[in-house]
């Protein structure tokens, strides 16, 4: 995402620093006027683009980006004389961040300096007796308010330094200068904003008081604590209650409530220390005893017997409460008594609205000591909550709590003014009473606020950017929508003044979550400009319904209202099919090609929807596209040709190369060597353990408890006991759709263990610690990915919660590899014959290409000039490769079969499962008995229905002949779900080395003859295969071969197995036949490129719709073959590709570079 926008949706997250963010947009507004004076700029229409007819182009922040006319030069001289001009409006950007920062910087500590102080005494309190609840909670929820305070103040510090590197490096691009870094780090990086370590240092010391306040788990009462049991106790509360009665009294008259008339305090003689001394006292021990009668209501509203319970309820004030005070003679005529209830009974009340007692219940309590509660009560802090009881009675999750506000609006005593203040009043999150309502949908209690009286906080922004409105339609709850609409009269399209403070739209945020009833609601009295309503991405409701595939009646909705479906976005100027096409949504796809959406439309990158769908491997959605191949494309110079023609004549294999023609002309290679193009690492004698971690924050799972101490983790730290392996760092969340792989070169797993630390986003606290020992990387997971799951522990050594990841394990060759001094690595070779004859079936075919260079054509007059030795080029990957599908048997046995199974009377038998005997048996044939062959076409015919041993064949196979080895050795989701059962002792590593082995082996005889060595080339449709093999060995290359996306003969594609085993399943159609790894293009393009394989085979249906398809993989340096089904699709072969593979054998074009 274009940073701008990026910093636009973040900004709605923070209401409170909203609009005190660097102008980025402005900022480059004002490089545009300075390259740019007013002459020379374009008209604009009114939403920001250039408009010429029917012709939409970019203009604005995409003017800065794009090439245009105008002499850069020009454009460089002006933005170097205006210099001082930018600077100074930068300048006076950082000075706006910095001040504000440090503003809230004092802010936080004096915040901090309160909840300290009052920690202090909590803790010092818990020596001699367990707390109350209501000071837990109290502490509880101002530490997290703080720790959300400190955690947002710290993600706009990082915000707006990332905002001012971004917005220098675009004045040094478009200024041709090169300022950013002197200017970041002698102005921008100095000032207290960017150096101030006080926000962390308050961060960790916050979450270590929350971490301590949870773990003693104070809500938890003892019972075996109280108080009233001993005479010392009832004595020292005789003694003190006069004096605390005073200091409560007090309190209450000065909190900020219309309260208690102070008519009825009496003056009493106590000097202030004393009375300060008695009062802390009995806080304690009055807390403790609200807290005994607080769980002695929940236990009672918890019983079974209906009556008994509310008899229980309505006496436990008279029973409890007041005969507890009346046994106390101390009080006397001192003070009324009523102070002291009122106070102990209020908090009693606020304590059980937020609890499961149910409104009968609480309803019943109230009415029996409403004589007690005072309904104005709160507690005026910009620390604590700041909430009254209606805050309270909003936010109960449980219950309804309507009757608190009946009971409010029915007081005759209460004035009414006082009633609409505590309705508008915010609390700490910036919420109102109906913000709670709205978002639970407590529809009754909701209207009660409405038909209240003048409701200003109807429209109110809380903490989140979110009105009641935005809530009620997140949520889902309609009713409420109706009534913030129609009786409330809430704006549904509201516009803010302050072009820096962003905003939700109702109407995107009705699409966001597929609410068409809120949506139909929104639309009903307004003619609003659907086109217009962009949000903070770019996007308009048209563009969002189809992003989350929505309800259909919702695209037609808007549709009708006057939404374009080919209307473009603002971020990355797409159409609304292209979000349905990269989600995925068929159905949605379906219903914007009914009203009239444009396949044809193109996006900056000159890419189309059809080629998204490719490139995500999504076939449902390709089915409901147009699938005509792209008629803009330009014709190939090269192409395939059926044309009859003589076979021309092989190497003479007796003769090795000797001609002088055949030496390249010296060329040093470039300074630094491009690793894709000249090869890659192989293991050696290391192992290799890759780490993958999900990017949908699935791979760590933390108790509810701990993830309500704790925001999202920031990042995860592994390391490893191996010395010389430096820690990684993982940046969490991962980006959507992607996926993070850690890869450790070991000696031995046997010792090898990693430790994976977990960290909170902002500060150095330490959330927990996980460590996997050796035991648990088994060398017998190597047939593909693993999933494996950690216990998490914190510092106390508590669980905490989960750390899932995947992880895979390669192991070295265990063999005597072909040494790379002796044998050439396949990017050097040099051997091979780009012009060896393609036969298919009874035809010679030869490769026609405009650039034909072969090697050993003795009608060229020996004057071949092959300019492109020293990277891979067609002298050592041409012609024709003749293909070897390989197979384990149960006892191990290698061998090349056109399938997986044999047939017999029309029984099918899985080769894995059967023995050498057991398929000598069926073939009645013995597998190693083998005839000689002469050419390639020989070999094709005979293993078109025979099965024979590898090791055999490739014995009697002629040394002129190329081949390609595809290793068939079937996918964990395979094994798991088709099912097909494999030999315990026969893994995908065991397998490969024994194939490399017969492999080293014939070419090293090969070699002992005096004869070139083999051209040889790997594939598989197994990924884990291809890693292997391309891990293990560096002679030759290793292709994926991708046969999962099919086509019949109508031209509709679906999804089989790897190895197209789906048919052999009991329930082929709900088997899950793809993993996340190899379920799109763009996956496999990512993982040749990560482990370095040659190219990709992909079936021609394909690569026929899109030739952007081709030169984006192209694009990684992969090389591009196609498949087909049938060889005499042959001639209908027009791709600018670099292969072709059919059934029997794999063709290159000649003076092929990649």
């Amino acid at each position: 995402m274009k940073f701008g926008k990026h910093l636009e949706a973040r900004q709605l997250e923070f209401l409170e620093h909203n609009g005190h963010f660097m102008d980025y947009k402005a900022l480059k507004k004002v490089i545009k006027q300075l390259a740019f004076p007013i002459n020379d700029e374009p008209s604009l229409s009114n939403n920001g683009f250039e408009t010429d007819n029917n012709i939409t182009t970019i203009s604005n922040d995409v003017l800065l980006d794009s090439d245009n006319d105008m002499d850069q030069s020009i454009i460089h001289k002006r933005l170097q004389e205006n210099k001082a001009t930018f600077f100074f409006k930068l300048e006076r950007e950082l000075e706006k961040v910095n001040s504000y920062y440090l503003e809230k910087e004092i802010e936080m500590h004096v915040k901090f300096d309160i909840l300290n102080s009052k920690y202090n005494k909590f803790i010092e309190k818990q020596k001699n007796t367990t707390t109350g609840a209501l000071a837990y909670k109290n502490l509880y929820s101002g530490l997290r308010k703080l720790q959300h305070d400190l955690s947002d103040l710290e993600q706009y510090v990082e915000l707006n330094r990332t905002g001012f590197s971004k917005v220098l490096k675009k004045w040094d691009k478009r200024s041709c200068s090169h300022q950013k870094e002197f200017y970041l780090a002698t102005v921008v990086l100095v000032q207290p904003v960017f150096t101030h370590t006080d926000i962390s240092e308050l961060t960790d010391t916050a979450l270590n008081m929350i971490s301590e306040l949870e773990k003693e788990k104070y809500f938890k009462m003892d019972s075996n604590n109280s108080f009233l049991n001993t005479k010392d106790t009832k004595q020292k509360l005789d003694r003190s209650l006069i004096s605390s009665s005073i200091h409560k009294s007090t309190i209450l008259l000065t909190n900020g409530v219309n309260s208690f008339d102070s008519s009825s305090v009496i003056e009493v003689g106590f000097d202030d220390k004393a009375v300060t001394s008695m009062s802390d006292s009995l806080d304690s021990d009055i807390e403790l005893e609200t807290s005994n009668w607080y769980a002695e209501l929940l236990n009672i509203s918890k019983l079974s017997d209906h009556e008994k319970r509310l008899q229980m309820l309505h006496n436990f004030t008279t029973n409890k409460i007041e005969k507890y005070f009346n046994s106390f003679q101390a009080l006397g005529n001192a003070i009324e008594k009523t102070v002291i209830l009122k106070d102990i009974v209020t908090k009693i009340f606020i304590l059980l609205i937020d609890t499961k007692m149910d409104d009968e219940a609480l309803k019943i309590f109230y009415e029996n000591c409403n004589s007690y509660i005072n309904l104005t009560y709160y507690e005026e802090s910009k620390v604590f909550s700041s909430r009254n009881i209606i805050h309270e009675a909003a936010r109960c999750t449980t219950q309804s709590r309507a009757f608190i506000l009946e009971e409010l609006l029915s007081n005759t005593t209460i004035p009414k003014d006082t009633v609409e203040q505590m309705l508008n009043k915010k609390d700490f999150n910036f919420r109102c009473p109906i913000h709670y309502t709205s978002e639970l949908g407590k529809s009754a209690f909701t209207n009660l606020i409405l038909n209240a009286g003048p409701n200003c906080s109807i429209d109110i922004l809380d903490s989140s950017s979110k009105t009641p409105l935005i809530l009620a339609i997140e949520n889902g709850h309609n009713d409420i929508v109706r009534a913030l609409l129609h009786d409330g009269k809430s704006n549904p399209f509201p516009r803010c003044n302050n072009v820096a403070i962003q905003q939700f739209i109702p109407l995107n945020v009705a699409c966001y979550n597929n609410n068409y009833d809120a949506a139909a609601m929104l639309l009903e009295p307004s003619h609003v400009d659907l086109s217009s309503l962009f949000d903070a991405h770019g996007l308009a409701p048209l563009h969002i319904v189809s992003k989350i595939g929505g309800d259909p009646k919702l695209i037609d909705l808007l549709i009708k209202r006057g939404a374009d479906p080919n209307g473009i976005d603002k971020f990355s100027k797409w159409t609304p099919l292209f979000y349905a096409v990269q989600q995925d949504h068929a159905d949605t796809v379906t219903e914007l090609l009914k009203h009239g959406a444009k396949t044809e439309i193109v996006d900056e990158e000159n890419l189309n929807p059809l080629f998204y769908a490719l490139w995500e491997g999504y076939v449902e959605v390709l089915n409901c596209l147009p699938k005509s191949i792209e008629s803009t494309r330009p014709r190939p110079d090269r192409e395939f040709s059926i044309d009859s023609v003589d076979s021309l004549n092989s190497f003479d294999i007796s003769n090795p190369i000797d001609e002088l023609v055949d030496i390249p002309d010296f060329t040093l290679p470039p300074p630094i060597i491009p690793l894709r193009k000249y090869g890659h690492n192989f293991l050696e004698k290391k192992i290799i353990v890759k780490v993958g971690l999900r990017s949908d924050q699935s791979s760590i799972k933390l108790f509810n408890n701990i993830e309500s101490i704790f925001l999202a983790p920031g990042r995860i730290t592994i390391t490893s006991n191996i010395a010389g392996i430096f820690p990684r760092n993982v940046v969490l969340p991962l980006k959507e759709r992607d996926e993070e792989e850690i890869l450790f070169h070991v000696p031995s797993l046997h010792n090898f263990s990693v430790d994976f630390e977990i960290f909170s986003k902002f500060g150095t606290k330490l959330i927990g610690k996980t460590t996997v020992i050796p035991s648990l990387f088994q060398s017998q997971m190597v047939n593909g990915w693993s999933t494996l799951s950690s216990p998490i522990y914190d510092t106390n050594l508590l669980n905490i919660g989960v750390l899932t990841f995947d992880y895979n394990v390669i192991l070295p060759f265990n063999g005597t590899p072909l040494g790379i001094t002796e044998y050439d690595t396949y990017w050097k070779a040099t051997v091979g014959d780009s012009n060896l004859p393609a036969k298919i079936g009874n035809v010679s075919n030869s490769i026609i290409s405009n650039n034909n260079n072969s090697n050993n054509n003795s009608n060229n007059g020996g004057n071949n000039n092959n300019s492109n030795m020293g990277i891979l080029t067609s002298s050592s990957l041409g012609g024709k490769y003749v293909t070897l599908r390989v197979f384990a048997l149960n006892d191990s046995t290698i061998v090349c079969s056109p399938k997986f199974f044999i047939e017999n009377e029309e029984t099918k038998f899985l080769l894995n499962d059967l023995t050498k005997i057991q398929l000598q048996q069926l073939m009645n044939s013995e597998i190693d008995i083998l005839p000689s062959f002469e050419d390639a076409y020989e070999i094709e015919t005979f293993l078109q229905d025979r099965v024979v041993n590898f090791s055999e064949f490739i014995a009697k196979v002629p040394p002129n002949i190329q081949l390609e080895i595809q290793v068939c050795f079937p996918t964990n989701l395979e094994m798991e779900l088709i099912p097909i059962k494999m030999n315990p002792k026969i893994d995908c590593n065991s397998f490969i080395d024994q194939i490399l082995s017969i492999v080293f082996d014939h070419e090293r005889i090969i070699r002992k003859k005096g004869l070139p060595t083999r051209p040889i080339l790997f594939s598989s449709c197994n990924l884990q295969a291809c890693s292997i093999l391309n891990w293990k060995q560096p002679n030759f290359p290793v292709l994926f071969n991708l046969k999962s996306i099919k086509s019949d003969k109508n031209n509709i594609f679906y999804r089989d197995s790897p190895h197209n085993l789906k048919d052999l399943s009991m329930d082929s159609q709900d088997v899950k036949v793809v993993d996340n790894r190899s379920s799109c293009i763009r996956d496999i393009i990512r993982f040749a490129t990560d482990n370095n394989l040659l190219g990709v085979i992909l079936p021609s249906e394909l690569l026929q719709l899109s030739q952007a398809l081709i030169n984006a993989i192209t694009s990684h340096g992969l090389l591009v073959v196609g498949s087909i089904e049938n060889d005499e699709d042959l001639h209908k072969f027009n791709l600018d590709i670099n292969g072709v593979s059919m059934n029997s054998s794999l063709v290159f074009l000649s003076g092929m570079d990649i």
